[in-house]
């Protein structure tokens, strides 16, 4: 399967100040699964209102090498 690198983004504020935090993971899929863990929960817990989302890039994080086609020996 191929898979691409995603940028996991935070958004939250201190004490009015906005902060964003990007954060490289190797799939989608681990991008949903670290902000279901409860990452968002525990953030909106101590600052309030976050925005958490994940966004895949083109670049390939995994990509599966082909493998040859048996061959028939006579």
């Amino acid at each position: 399967m191929i898979t691409f690198w995603t940028v996991l983004t935070l958004m939250y504020g201190i004490q009015d100040n906005i902060y964003t935090q990007h954060m490289i993971v190797e799939s989608l899929e681990d991008c949903r699964e670290i902000i279901n863990a409860g990452l968002h929960e525990t953030m909106q817990e101590k600052y309030g209102v976050v925005f958490a989302t994940c966004k895949e890039t083109s670049d390939y994080s995994h990509f599966p090498k082909p493998q040859p086609r048996p061959t028939v020996s006579e």
